[in-house]
C-alpha cells in the first residue's frame, strides 16, 4: 500500500513540475515599452537580450498575437487533456490502458504545442539581424542546457523527499 501511495505522489508531483513548465510558455502581453514579458517559451527573455529595436519589437508584438490566439484552443486541450490524465492516475482502480490512453492523448497536444512554439521561434528569427540571430541561437543552446538541470533538479527533489519519507516512516 505504502509503495501504491508512493508511486501516486510521485506520478501527480511529476505532472504537477510539467504543468509549472507549461503554464509559463504563453503569455500573452504586449511587447511595447519596458521589458518584454517572459512567455512563449522564454522568447521574453531571449528579446530582452537581443534588444529588438522598434519596428522589430511591433513585428514580434503582432507575431506573438498570433500565435497566442493560435494555441488558445491547444492550451484548453492540454489542460483537459492533463486532468483526464490525472484522474487516470489517481482513480480507484488502476487502469494502466486508461494511464496510457489519457498520455497518448495529452502527448499529442503538447507535440502540438511545441510545432506552434518552433513556428513563432523561426517567425521572430526572419526579423532579426544577422548578429541578432547569433545572440539567439546562443540563447537556445544556453536554454536547452537550463532546461537539463531544471529536470535535473526536480528529479534530485523527487528522490529526496522519498528518502526522507521512507526513512521518517520506519
Amino acid at each position: 500500500m505504502k509503495g501504491k501511495k508512493i508511486l501516486v505522489v510521485v506520478a501527480v508531483l511529476s505532472l504537477f513540475c510539467a504543468g509549472c513548465f507549461q503554464s509559463r510558455a504563453w503569455a500573452a502581453e504586449s511587447l511595447g515599452g519596458g521589458s518584454v514579458p517572459e512567455g512563449l517559451a522564454g522568447f521574453g527573455n531571449l528579446l530582452d537580450e537581443i534588444q529588438l529595436s522598434g519596428p522589430q519589437r511591433q513585428e514580434a508584438a503582432a507575431i506573438f498575437r498570433q500565435h497566442f490566439e493560435q494555441a488558445q484552443p491547444v492550451r484548453e486541450r492540454i489542460r483537459e487533456t492533463r486532468r483526464a490524465l490525472i484522474e487516470a492516475v489517481t482513480s480507484e482502480t488502476f487502469s494502466e490502458e486508461a494511464i496510457r490512453e489519457a498520455h497518448a492523448k495529452l502527448a499529442l497536444e503538447q507535440e502540438e504545442m511545441w510545432v506552434l512554439r518552433g513556428l513563432a521561434y523561426r517567425e521572430i528569427l526572419s526579423i532579426l539581424t544577422p548578429e541578432q540571430k547569433d545572440k539567439a541561437t546562443q540563447w537556445a543552446k544556453a536554454a536547452r542546457l537550463e532546461l537539463q538541470n531544471r529536470a535535473g533538479f526536480f528529479r534530485g527533489l523527487v528522490r529526496t523527499w522519498i528518502e526522507n519519507r521512507i526513512s521518517s516512516d520506519q
